[in-house]
């Protein structure tokens, strides 16, 4: 037994030598649309009855780092004309053209070419928004603490239940990137979260070496038979639109692979567990 922890331990100590790896996060969010028409709806609300086209735009585009670190870090994005970004090399025109979107993914971009795999969390996603129509505080309206209360009629969620996020290999434009022989996981964890023990997590390996761009991740909550939570409606801040403010709001938290075995081996999980 000696012998065994103390390899443990040397495990544990070469992780940080290393330094701590990290990702970019920002948002792509849809401007669906049906018939023409700008999808109608509340914030918050799931639109799983189809998957419909529309521009997508990113908003604080890689503005803002996950540090593999084990510990749970919030993520504010701006959804107005302010937060929008420029870059219309994926299909956006860089202008917010309407009130309502779909959180259409969560970009991961891999820019320090990091090629080992990783466990990455997601919980307690939030749409506040103001609009216009009475004094402040704004709405908080809660999308998703991936506990089954939103879309599972107040009974948890089984773990590795699939809700609102894909698998990381689901989406075409990026599957290149993302590494075949590595995991490629998404799925409720009902022992870690950040507001309870319920969030959702994702595990997968770039493909390295990085090419130049650096590659990317497209999570998406793409809405397919049987899985709840998909598509989540959000505000955005047009010119002279119905909203005033909207921001989303969720928490992350990711480590490397061989962090995690080495706590297992040490009986350690339970820190990466609660905050």
């Amino acid at each position: 037994m000696k012998y065994f922890v103390v390899g443990a331990v040397i495990v544990l100590m070469a992780v940080p030598a290393m330094g701590e790896p990290s990702f970019k996060i920002s948002l792509g969010v849809r401007e669906a649309q049906v018939g023409g028409l700008p999808i109608t709806g509340t914030p918050g609300d799931f639109y799983t009855t189809a998957n419909p086209g529309g521009q997508i735009e990113w908003f604080n585009l890689d503005q803002q780092t996950l540090t593999l670190d084990g510990t749970w870090q919030q993520f504010t994005i701006d959804l107005s004309a302010t937060g929008i970004s420029t870059d219309t090399l994926f299909t956006g025109n860089g202008v917010v053209d309407q009130d309502l979107g779909i959180l259409e993914h969560i970009r991961i971009l891999n820019d320090n070419n990091y090629g080992s795999a990783v466990h990455i969390w997601i919980d307690d996603i939030h749409n506040v928004y103001d609009t216009g129509a009475g004094p402040p505080p704004a709405v908080d309206e809660v999308i998703s603490t991936f506990d089954g209360v939103d879309g599972n009629g107040g009974v948890a969620y089984d773990d590795g239940a699939e809700v609102m996020f894909q698998e990381p290999k689901f989406s075409g434009s990026t599957d290149p990137n993302i590494d075949p022989t590595g995991p490629n996981l998404s799925g409720i964890d009902n022992s870690v979260g950040y507001d309870d023990l319920h969030s959702t997590r994702c595990d997968f390996r770039f493909v390295i070496p990085d090419p130049t761009p650096p590659s990317w991740l497209r999570l998406t909550p793409y809405h397919t038979t049987g899985k709840t939570e998909s598509n989540p409606l959000v505000a955005l801040v047009k010119d002279a639109g119905a909203y005033n403010t909207s921001t989303l709001t969720f928490w992350m938290k990711g480590v490397p692979e061989p962090a995690t075995l080495a706590l297992v081996a040490l009986g350690g999980l339970a820190v990466l567990r609660r905050r």
